[in-house]
Parts: C-alpha cells; structure tokens; sequence
C-alpha cells in the first residue's frame, strides 16, 4: 500500500497530535544534521544515506501519513510563523510536498521574507524534482509583475523550459539573486550566453561570481580560468577558498605557488585544503611536514589531504595518535591548579567572547600521528608516478572521480564534483546537497555512460 493510500485510510482515524508534532520535530532536527553531514569530514554518502536521510524520510512519511488535515492544521502555520526556524520550515515543505497538499508549500514559495522562501525551495527540491504541475504553476507566477522579487526562488523550478533569450533577459535584469539563480541553472546547452558570463565574472556580488567562475570553466573559458587564477594566487583571504578547485584544474607544476603560499598564517588552512585536490604527489612531503603543526585544524587538514591525494585512511587508528582515557572524577583538579586547563582557557580579557564558536568540520577529524603517516608514505611512494595526477589513491580519470564521489567524504566531494563538471564541460554535474540517494543514483547513471568528453588537461580558450 502506497503512502497516500495509508494516509486516506488513516484519515477516518483521529489524529494523535502529540505523535505528529513530534514527527515534525524530528524531521527539524534531521534537516538542521543533513544540512552540516553534507560538509561533514568523516561520513561518506552511503553512511549519510543509512544514517540521518533515512532518519529524516521516517518522519516526513509520518508527517504525510497524518493526511490532509496535518498538512493544514500543523504543517502550513510553520510557513507563517515569524519565530519557525529554518529547518523547521524545510521540514513543513518537504512533507507538504509529499503530501496530499503539496500546493501548500508552492504557495509559501511566495512569502514575502526571503528566508522563508530559500527554506520552503529546499524542501520542494529535497522532495523531488518539480512535477510538471508545479512548473506550470511557477512559470505562471514568474510571468507575474506582482511576483518580481520572487523570482529568484521560482528560477530552479522553471529553468529547464525557459529558452536561452529568456535565460539571458534573466541575467541582464541587475538583480544579483535572479543572477546568481539563473547561473546556477545554466547548462551545457547554454553556450550561446558564454560572452554574458565572462562579463559577470567580476560582478560585485559573490554570490553572482562563484556560479558564474564555476559556468565560465565548465564551457571551457579562459577568462574564467584566468580569474580563478587571480583570486586563488592573490593572497586575499576572501578569494582563498577559490585555491582548491584551482589546485585542482590548474597544471602541476602551478602548485609550487600554492606551497608557497603556506608560510602565511592566515592563508594556511584554506592552501592545506587546496593542495589535496592537486592530485600531485609531489606536495605530499609539504603535507607531511604540517602533520606537526601546533595547530591542530591545520594538522587534521594536512592529513585529509594526503588521503584525498594517495588514498591512505589517515583516519584509521593505525595513523592517528591514541586519545587520551578520561580522567577520573577524582583526579580532576580546580582550573587553577591544572596546567593543562590553563592552557586551554584564556584569560578573561584577552578571550574574544565574539569568535565565532561554530565548530569547522575538521574539527571531527581524529589527530594524526605524522611519524606513523611518513612511515607508511615512505613505504608506498614508489608507487605512485611523479607526471600522473591521483585522487584516493587512483590515476585521474572520469572513473576515479565518479568512485572517489561516491567514497570520499563528504567534506571534500563539493570541490571533486565540480573539478568533475569543468573536466566534461558540463556534462557530468552533480548536485552535492541533494538527497544522498538521488547523488547516488546520478553518479550510478554517470558511471553507466562514456559519451561525455573528460579533459586530463582541460584547455581555457
């Protein structure tokens, strides 16, 4: 029996409120933790897809099974509640849209704070690709005068019936979310707009660039390229998360300019992160030497990209240093008795009670052991080759790409997928905050293919 046949035999039922609004709350809390395991930097795609996605879908079928009258009475208030926090708004959308009223969420995706708006469309797109009802439905609202400033939030649903004239009114009409929603849209069909993306490359907008540099590469443009190059080799800390897909689409022998780069502090992490895309064997020794940095990110980073490059699990125990056994209740001594705890908190003035506390993602690494990780380098090295490029371990190619998407973690898929995209120019995209089962099934269908081009040393012209 299919979910919407249960829920119409459960709608003769009386509801059990406290049941489904527990639902809703799980469902909140499981979007908020899909959200940070898509960057996380131990779980890979399968451990996401068994873990809290399914987690996640439970509770949304519960949420559906409730019928109509949930859908009304519990899920469309979140959508008017000033106080609804995000997840709990991507939650509401995504079981509407399952759901017997998915018109409840369409219509959200006109609520006059954009907040709302992004939340309500990442739930309608965790749910599935638009039904064609509801493309009709936003492209009549698109036409709109009256909905001019939702159009960025419509533009996903709709882009694939727009024509490229229409695509490229969108990317003329200064409005830099509509822009930046309708690079994102483009596709390897959309080479006649190439000579308006060059231009937007140095908008003022960030978020009109970053899809507008990832455009430009995937056609193959120079002016993308070279602008990626500029960003990544400038030294400015803005531009430095630019680096890794630069390391990773530039020519090797352009990575001793990133090495160079790690002698300063504030630029470290990001170059560490960047050279693990390198596929350049080369850079592992300089990797190596900052497994015993005294800053422990930089240290977890150097790691992660050494496994990144060769494929060694630098998060096995056999390459991570013991933790430490708790100490005894017992033991513990005041703060101002224990060396240790000293250390570890600063003195009240000199503590910055505005830093940012949300952790990083390297933050779940294990900490390596550098004399176990050079030991076992220094065992393996001969079998790697100085000219090739690698990725886990394996030549670059379209294959290891697809498989290392399918295994790396997820921390380091977001750039693998796009140094991808650029290499098919644009064939082989791949959405890496989708459901893990939908990237699943597209990189099965992928792997399943040949006819795309794969460029080991992409030209720019």
């Amino acid at each position: 029996m299919s979910i919407h046949a249960i829920a119409k035999t459960l709608e003769r039922e009386p509801v059990l409120w406290d049941v489904v609004e527990e639902h809703l709350d799980e469902a909140q809390f499981a979007c908020e933790q899909l959200e940070v395991q898509l960057d996380h930097a131990t779980l890979n795609l399968a451990r996401v897809e068994c873990g809290i996605e399914e987690r996640l879908l439970a509770h949304a079928d519960g949420l559906v099974v409730g019928g109509e009258v949930v859908s009304r009475e519990l899920l469309q208030p979140v959508f008017t509640d000033a106080e609804a926090e995000t997840g709990r708004i991507v939650a509401a959308s995504l079981a509407s849209t399952l759901g017997e009223l998915p018109r409840i969420a369409a219509e959200a995706l006109l609520h006059p704070e954009l907040r709302v708006r992004t939340a309500v469309l990442r739930g309608v797109q965790l749910a599935a690709a638009a039904p064609p009802w509801l493309q009709a439905w936003a492209s009549d609202r698109f036409r709109e005068r009256e909905h001019e400033a939702m159009r960025d939030t419509l533009m996903p649903l709709i882009a694939a019936k727009l024509s490229v004239e229409q695509k490229a009114m969108c990317l003329a009409s200064g409005a830099p979310s509509l822009i930046g929603a309708t690079l994102r849209a483009l596709t390897s069909e959309d080479t006649a707009l190439r000579k308006r993306v060059e231009e937007l490359l140095h908008h003022a907008a960030y978020d009109v660039v970053r899809p507008a540099l990832i455009t430009a590469l995937s056609w193959g443009s120079a002016r993308g390229y070279q602008t990626l190059r500029e960003h990544a080799l400038s030294g400015d800390t803005q531009a430095a998360p630019r680096m890794a897909l630069y390391s990773a689409l530039c020519k090797p022998t352009e990575h001793a300019r990133l090495v160079e780069l790690l002698s300063r502090a504030e630029l470290r992490g990001h170059v560490l992160f960047a050279l693990g895309f390198s596929g350049n064997v080369g850079v592992v020794p300089s990797l190596i030497e900052h497994l015993s940095s005294n800053n422990k990110i930089e240290a977890k980073i150097a790691a992660q990209s050494i496994a990144t490059i060769t494929g060694l699990d630098t998060q096995d125990d056999a390459y991570c240093l013991a933790v430490p056994a708790p100490r005894a209740v017992n033991d513990l001594l005041a703060v101002e008795q224990d060396p240790e705890a000293k250390a570890a908190l600063p003195a009240l003035e000199e503590d910055d009670l505005a830093a940012d506390l949300v952790p990083l993602p390297e933050d779940a690494l294990p900490d390596p052991d550098p004399a176990a990780v050079l030991r076992q380098w220094q065992v393996i090295a001969s079998n790697f080759n100085p000219s090739e490029r690698y990725v886990l371990g394996a030549p670059l190619s379209r294959t290891s790409l697809l498989n290392a998407l399918t295994s790396a973690r997820m921390r380091t898929r977001h750039v693998l997928a796009q140094a991808l995209c650029v290499r098919t120019n644009g064939h082989c995209a791949i959405d890496t905050r989708a459901l893990a089962r939908r990237q699943r099934s597209r990189i099965e269908a992928l792997q399943g293919g040949s006819s795309s081009p794969f460029l080991h040393n992409p030209r720019f012209t």
